[in-house]
């Protein structure tokens, strides 16, 4: 890691001597974080995926050890689904988050975003449960939808009332948010009380727009886009609305949450999927964060402006104006 480091830090250095920081205000220390992401993902593609998938969980318990003191982790299957719960620690909150990860849907888990997860329970004074659904290759669509949805039914049946309950999700996750809503109002069923979709992946045909201009600045690559399409499409047609939500009819929605970045290469695709939204007459509060990349709360500990956005979602969950 301190190579990748060293390399981000000469690489910010040399290109900003020449024409300025990628990114209007972002500071410098933000321009090397962000290098080091692209840098390390790159340097995880040789690897196999369950190597990756690993490392991935690896990291993502160590940066949880800074908050395990106020969020108590334990792991758990609801609906047949193993995964974790995140509870503040005294508290026994009304409120559950339904929280689905990111990953491209084939990685991912409750570790790897559990240090993020943790502030967020803390923050919406709520008990979290985030679930390990099943990851493409090996389970590609509809199985990701397919555990979500039985998540969603066994903690209504557990006694959890739609009242209380709050479904959110970021990038791959924060589609499955919206694809689980299509799904149970289609079937009729109880939806929850809101939805927050951060950074989703909307619209998996596309790869136009800011998925090539913003390239530069987030930290994927275009060309990971097709990998993860493939895997997790199979023989489906990609516009098909529970696969890319850009293509759904979105009436009868809860109040839904929209987040993204301006500087994240999904920007594009979430600006026309918000305006659908309003179009559809859902209550849509929709935020972008200025010069953001892909998935900023994961940064929360770094940067003030990652733990405000964090915040901010947090108030909103909490059912207030923030």
């Amino acid at each position: 890691m301190l190579g990748l480091v060293l390399r981000a830090f000469g690489n910010t250095l040399s290109s900003r001597r020449r024409q300025g920081p990628l990114y209007p205000g972002w500071s410098f220390s933000f321009e090397v974080f962000t290098r080091v992401l692209a840098l390390r993902s790159r340097a995880l593609d040789p690897l196999s995926l369950p190597e990756r998938r690993r490392l991935q969980d690896k990291d993502g318990d160590r940066e949880a050890r800074r908050m395990r003191r106020a969020v108590e982790r334990r792991e758990a299957t609801v609906g047949g689904v193993p995964g974790e719960w995140f509870t503040p620690r005294g508290k026994s909150p009304a409120r559950t988050i339904l929280y689905l990860h990111g990953g491209g849907f084939m990685e991912g888990s409750s570790r790897t975003h559990a240090e993020m997860l943790m502030r967020l329970a803390l923050e919406s004074d709520a008990r979290l449960f985030a679930p390990n659904y099943r990851l493409a290759p090996e389970h590609p669509f509809p199985a990701q939808l397919d555990d979500t949805r039985a998540v969603y039914r066994a903690l209504l049946a557990d006694g959890v009332r739609p009242e209380d309950l709050v479904v959110a999700g970021d990038s791959a996750g924060g589609n499955l948010t919206i694809v689980l809503l299509a799904s149970l109002r289609d079937a009729g069923e109880p939806l929850p009380s809101r939805a927050a979709a951060l950074s989703p992946w909307t619209d998996l045909p596309d790869r136009s727009g800011s998925l090539q201009a913003n390239a530069s600045r987030d930290w994927a690559a275009p060309e990971d886009f097709d990998r993860w399409v493939a895997q997790y499409v199979g023989s489906h047609d990609p516009r098909n609305p529970l696969i890319s939500p850009a293509y759904a009819d979105l009436h009868g929605f809860p109040p839904l949450r929209v987040e993204v970045g301006t500087a994240e290469m999904l920007l594009d695709q979430v600006r026309a999927f918000a305006d659908r939204a309003r179009k559809a007459g859902v209550p849509l509060d929709y935020r972008e964060h200025d010069g953001m990349v892909h998935d900023c709360y994961l940064f929360a500990a770094y940067f003030q402006n990652c733990k405000q956005a964090l915040c901010d979602l947090a108030t909103w969950i909490r059912g207030t104006s923030s």
